[in-house]
């Protein structure tokens, strides 16, 4: 008895001192947000935390809230949610909207509900893991008419679509503030007869495209097979970043993207799989990205040699040929600050590069003086005491302290933002 006595007297110790807490915090907003922000990723901790105090109510609320996912089994109880609180609306900030299995009844409530989201978001249209890629000729035509509804409003600012198959290119034409477009390994529709001037382009500031040669085929065909063709959606004039996988079979229509943005652009990603492309001529370029994948081709030395020889030979488009005079590269590429090179590494396979392409890349870049050069290794492999060095293999760089050298390893990086939809009772929250 007096054991239970006891409990219950602590029970009401701690009701007692939650309603004898004020209502806000005497401490800055910016210890605040530094406080909150280490919980990023501990949702029930940032929970809890939200019926602690006012003051920690509207930052726990910006986190948990800030990722949205939906699909057809849940748009009718969130359109509800944010039907009855409206604050909820103002924290969410990326919505993915899984599309397989939408009815009519839950594509009107996905509409309602983004109605209700303040924005500005990021949209992701993808299938869920379970399902394979999504084609969009499979869809029921309500479904299509919707999303082409949701691109279209202004609270939509960034889009990315993976593994959608078929998609008619004039969707993206409806695009009304979208400032980036990501396509991840998807495919158009080629058209069955030539198409119209489609009118008024869509402008955006940054385009991701990531493909793979899979995708050339004969009824569906990639982004960049429209370049330069009346019916490529976009206007690219004043495009400030590109990311673009180079291919044997769309190295000519990249080259024609890079003239038409060549003034405006001002970061450009390369992922280089057997075709390179000059980069010279680009007067607006501050960083040149290209990514460095050693473990795709490890098992396969010919196509190895191919890549890491296109790798080469883009940086090498970067220096002046003889007869055009020391002063050439600062004409052509006058405000190029930074070469940033992503590399993936196992290392099982690391020592089947050849020692040669160490030393030819030691010197190209060393030879670029003033740019900084900045690696990023990610090491596919947990022991991290079998990461190589690789300021080893680039001494003469090291010694000019221009390299800014980063080793990463698989499994140790997070989601930055995870899932907060968290089992809070929407009430807490508002």
């Amino acid at each position: 008895m007096a054991s239970t006595s006891k409990a219950t007297d602590r029970k009401t110790e701690i009701v007692e001192g939650f309603s004898a807490m004020p209502s806000a915090i005497d401490l800055s907003q910016e210890i605040l947000d530094e406080i909150v922000g280490h919980l990023h990723d501990e949702t029930e901790t940032l929970q809890i935390l939200s019926v602690v105090s006012s003051s920690f109510l509207p930052i726990c609320r910006a986190l948990l809230f800030y990722s949205l996912r939906l699909g057809f089994d849940n748009c009718a109880l969130w359109d509800s949610r944010l039907r009855d609180c409206q604050t909820i609306g103002f924290a969410i900030k990326d919505v993915e909207l899984r599309v397989a299995g939408f009815q009519d009844e839950e594509e009107r409530y996905l509409l309602n509900l983004l109605d209700r989201v303040a924005g500005p978001i990021k949209l992701t249209l993808c299938n869920p893991p379970q399902y394979s890629a999504a084609f969009w000729t499979d869809m029921p035509v309500s479904l299509q008419q919707t999303i082409a509804r949701i691109i279209a409003r202004p609270i939509v600012q960034s889009i990315t679509a993976i593994k959608f198959m078929n998609i008619p290119i004039s969707l993206f034409l409806g695009m009304r503030n979208c400032q980036r477009l990501e396509l991840v390994y998807c495919s158009f529709a080629t058209p069955d007869v030539p198409t119209p001037d489609p009118g008024p382009k869509s402008s955006v500031n940054a385009l991701l495209v990531s493909e793979s040669q899979s995708l050339y085929a004969k009824t569906q065909q990639p982004l960049y097979e429209f370049v330069g063709h009346s019916a490529f959606p976009l206007d690219v004039t004043n495009l400030s970043r590109l990311h673009v996988e180079l291919f044997p079979e769309n190295v000519e229509r990249v080259r024609h993207l890079l003239s038409v943005c060549a003034q405006s652009l001002h970061r450009l990603s390369f992922f280089i799989r057997g075709a390179t492309a000059s980069v010279r001529h680009l007067p607006a370029l501050q960083v040149l990205e290209i990514k460095l994948d050693i473990t795709h081709y490890s098992l396969h030395p010919q196509l190895m040699h191919s890549v890491l020889s296109a790798f080469l030979h883009t940086l090498e488009s970067l220096r002046a040929s003889p007869d055009e005079g020391l002063q050439a590269r600062d004409h052509h590429l006058p405000n190029l600050t930074e070469i940033y090179i992503p590399t993936t590494i196992v290392p099982s396979y690391f020592q089947q590069v050849p020692q040669k392409f160490w030393a030819d890349l030691n010197a190209l870049l060393t030879g670029l003086s003033p740019i900084r050069v900045r690696i990023v290794a990610m090491c596919l492999d947990e022991k991290r005491e079998k990461m190589p060095d690789l300021r080893v293999f680039l001494p003469t760089l090291e010694r000019t302290g221009r390299l800014t050298l980063t080793n990463e390893y698989w499994g140790t990086l997070s989601n930055s933002r995870g899932n907060y939809l968290g089992r809070l009772a929407v009430e807490r929250m508002c």
